[in-house]
């Protein structure tokens, strides 16, 4: 499915999640204009993926409601495969998750490749308003790397922590792997939070303005690691 523009718009989910629902190994869209507005699920109130690819690379998510998480993308494995979302271009903003977690992208056991577009002005109740990456034990590892584009004006009715990104590790099966290059321009901070507070990664070049600030849930210990470089 490619959309290249039109409008996706005030519809009402009662089953469990996704709008524009991409389910399947080989199941792909691609998002290149258009808009996915005001609309409502309990995960994924614009777009749910699971094991499928979501290509993002221009129009519009925004305005759209998620119960439980994942207000404009919703990003889980259902199976072994784990679902691809390459953000390019598209603007991710104005999206709500009242009482969940990830009002801009809830990732669950996914790969999520940021080079551009935007995630802005999202809002959610617990954790993570623009990323929230949640290693379950029963998912998959995430991959959040983030090289380009804009993470910012995002919050939190409850906290400020991890107004940009929340990672959480239930400290089981699976891991989160934040990965950090390029020259993004994230705004509000990083929250390491769960189990297992594993740091993040800089795996190249990195260039930050403003800098950004990573805290974690525990009180900090000597010899604690917060971010890795790589050699």
């Amino acid at each position: 499915f490619v959309m290249t523009g039109g409008s996706i718009h005030d519809n009402q989910q009662t089953a469990y999640c996704g709008t524009v629902s991409v389910s399947g190994e080989n199941a792909t869209f691609t998002m290149q204009g258009g808009s996915i507005s005001g609309n409502t699920a309990q995960y994924g109130g614009g777009v749910e993926v699971s094991n499928g690819i979501a290509n993002l690379e221009g129009g519009t998510i925004s305005g759209n409601t998620a119960t439980a998480g994942g207000g404009g993308v919703y990003l889980y494995t259902g199976i072994s495969t784990p679902p691809v979302c390459n953000l390019s271009g598209t603007q991710i903003t104005g999206n709500k998750s009242p009482s969940g977690s990830g009002a801009g992208i809830y990732a669950c056991g996914a790969n999520l490749y940021m080079t551009g577009g935007a995630i802005t002005n999202n809002t959610c109740g617990t954790a993570g308003a623009g990323i929230y990456a949640y290693a379950h034990e029963y998912y998959n590892n995430n991959i959040i790397e983030i090289s380009g584009g804009t993470i910012s004006g995002n919050t939190l009715s409850n906290s400020d922590s991890g107004t940009a990104i929340a990672v959480y590790d239930d400290g089981k099966k699976y891991t989160n792997d934040v990965r950090l290059h390029g020259a993004p321009s994230i705004q509000g901070n990083i929250y390491l939070y769960g189990a297992r507070e594993n740091p993040v990664s800089v795996t190249g070049a990195l260039t930050l303005s403003p800098a950004v600030d990573i805290r974690r849930q525990k009180a900090p210990e000597a010899g604690d690691v917060l971010v890795t470089y790589a050699a």
